[in-house]
């Protein structure tokens, strides 16, 4: 890590691992809706209003 502390500054480190941070959880939400989605979409089809 030293070299890449050297090559990056502290200030654009924190910025990259916000953005990492923030792509993950936007992924991992997505595929939690995506699954919620889905769930939805089986039990309206099986007739879960009726």
């Amino acid at each position: 890590m030293s070299e890449l502390d050297q090559v990056v500054p502290g200030a654009w480190r924190r910025i990259a691992v916000v953005c990492v941070a923030v792509v993950g959880v936007g992924i991992l939400f997505g595929f939690v809706a995506g699954q919620l989605l889905a769930r939805a979409e089986v039990w309206l089809l099986d007739g879960g209003l009726w």
